[in-house]
C-alpha cells in the first residue's frame, strides 16, 4: 500500500515532526477503518489524568529556590527517596514537547512540585519553592520513542497489508467475519427467494454471528466521543450485540430439532427454547451475563431511561470506546464457549479447508440437516446417505 510506504519514509526522517506523523496515522487508520490505538490519541492530546506510560517517567535533579543563592540542589537522606521523588510523569501532548525543544538554547526543563509536597521535603524550613529539572535529552527520549512506536504500528500495517481488499487500485473498507488461512474473511452466506430477504442462512451459525462482531468493533473506529454521540453509541451496540446474539441462538438450535423451533426475542427465550432440546445454557457459558445485557438494551430502548448516563452492566461500566470494544469481545467469547461446547454433543457441520498456492477453499457439510429450496431453504432432517440425497455443502 503505497501510503503506507510513504508514511514509513516519514517516520524514518529525524526532520518530519512527531506530532505530524500521528496526525497521519490517524487519518490512515480512519480510512481503513480500524480504532485508533489509545497510546495515539494520548500522544496527540496528552495524558491528562491517565498513567503515563514508563517511557515517559523522566528522572531529574531536585532543588529548592534560595532567595540569596537562587536555585540548589535538595540533599536527599537516601538514594531510595531520592529515586522516588526525583522521578516523574511527562503527560504533556507531543506537540508540547516540540516546541519546548525548539528553543535550543535550553538545556534544562523546569517542572514545578505542588507547595504540599515542598512542605513534606523542606523539613523545618523556610517555605520555598521546589522544582524538579530535567535534561533535554530526556524530551527528546520520549520524542524517539514515540517514533519508534510509530514505526512499528506501520510496519505491522504493511506486514497485513492494512487488513483491508484491493480491487482495481482502488482501497476497500475492511468487512468481518470468520478470519480463515490467507487472512480471508468470509461474511455470512445467505439463500434469498427474492434477491431482497435472505430466507435462511447457509452455513455454521457461529460465522455470521462472527460477522456481526467484526462489523460492530469496526463501526468502533474512534478513540473518544462526544457525551451526546457516546450514548447513542452504547445504545446501538448493546442492541447489535443482543440482535446478533439471538440470531445465533435461533440457527444453532435448528441442526438440533433439525427444523424451526420456538421464540428467540429475549435470551430468556431463547434458554428456554434449548431446556426443551435438554440443553443447559447456563451451564456451557456464561449466560448470566447475556441476560444482564439484554436487561439493559430493554432499559434503553423500552422505557424513559434511554438517556440515562448510566453504561453499566452488572458490575462494571462500560462509559468508554475502549470498554465497549472490550463488552463485544466478552459477547464474542461467551458464544465461542457454547459454540465449542455444542460442537461436541450437537455437531452441526463439518469443515474442510483445502490450501493451494493461489486459492483457500473452505467445504461446510452439514452432518443432521439439510435446507429445502423448494419451501424457501427451510432446515429440514438430512436423509440418509443410500437416499442419494446429501446435506447442502457451501464453499467459498
Amino acid at each position: 500500500m503505497e501510503q503506507i510506504e510513504e508514511l514509513i519514509k516519514k517516520a524514518k526522517d529525524d526532520s518530519v515532526n512527531v506530532s505530524s506523523l500521528l496526525r497521519d496515522i490517524k487519518m490512515l487508520l480512519s480510512e481503513l477503518n480500524q480504532p485508533l490505538p489509545e497510546w495515539v490519541a494520548s500522544e496527540l492530546e496528552g495524558y491528562g489524568k491517565a498513567k503515563v506510560p514508563k517511557y515517559r517517567q523522566i528522572k531529574g535533579q531536585m532543588k529548592a529556590w534560595n532567595p540569596f543563592y537562587g536555585w540548589v540542589p535538595v540533599i536527599h537522606k537516601s538514594s531510595e527517596i531520592e529515586n522516588k521523588v526525583c522521578t516523574r510523569g511527562s503527560g504533556q501532548s507531543i506537540r508540547e514537547l516540540e516546541e519546548l525543544l525548539a528553543d535550543k538554547s535550553s538545556s534544562s526543563y523546569e517542572m514545578p512540585y505542588p507547595a504540599s509536597f515542598a512542605d513534606q521535603i523542606i523539613e523545618g524550613g523556610t517555605r520555598t519553592k521546589v522544582s524538579l529539572f530535567i535534561s533535554r535529552t530526556s524530551l527528546t527520549h520520549i520524542l524517539e520513542t514515540v517514533r519508534n512506536k510509530i514505526l512499528d504500528l506501520l510496519l505491522e500495517l504493511k506486514k497485513s497489508d492494512g487488513a483491508v481488499e484491493r480491487t482495481t487500485g482502488e482501497v476497500q473498507k475492511a468487512v468481518g467475519g470468520m478470519r480463515l488461512p490467507g487472512g480471508i474473511a468470509l461474511g455470512p452466506l445467505m439463500f434469498s427467494k427474492d434477491g431482497k430477504t435472505a430466507s435462511t442462512i447457509m452455513g455454521p451459525a457461529i460465522i455470521p454471528f462472527d460477522y456481526g462482531i467484526t462489523n460492530s468493533l469496526n463501526n468502533l473506529n474512534r478513540t473518544d466521543l462526544p457525551h451526546d454521540e457516546f450514548q447513542s453509541a452504547f445504545n446501538s451496540q448493546v442492541e447489535d450485540l443482543i440482535a446478533e446474539t439471538l440470531i445465533y441462538f435461533q440457527n444453532r438450535l435448528k441442526p438440533v430439532v433439525k427444523g424451526n423451533s420456538g421464540q428467540f426475542n429475549s435470551i430468556d427465550r431463547c434458554i428456554k427454547e434449548y431446556e426443551k432440546c435438554e440443553i443447559d445454557v447456563k451451564n456451557l457459558c456464561d449466560a448470566e451475563f447475556l441476560l444482564k445485557v439484554d436487561q439493559v438494551r430493554g432499559r434503553k430502548h423500552h422505557s424513559d431511561r434511554r438517556y440515562d448516563a448510566d453504561y453499566s452492566i452488572g458490575e462494571v461500566s462500560y462509559d468508554s470506546v475502549e470498554k465497549l470494544r472490550e463488552l463485544n469481545r466478552k459477547v464474542h467469547t461467551i458464544i465461542h464457549a457454547l459454540n465449542d461446547s455444542l460442537a461436541v454433543t450437537h455437531k452441526d457441520y463439518d469443515v474442510k479447508v483445502t490450501q493451494t498456492a493461489n486459492s483457500v477453499s473452505i467445504e461446510f457439510t452439514a452432518t443432521s440437516h439439510a435446507f429445502d429450496l423448494t419451501r424457501g431453504g427451510k432446515t429440514v432432517p438430512k436423509k440418509e446417505k443410500d437416499s442419494g440425497d446429501e446435506g447442502l455443502a457451501g464453499k467459498s
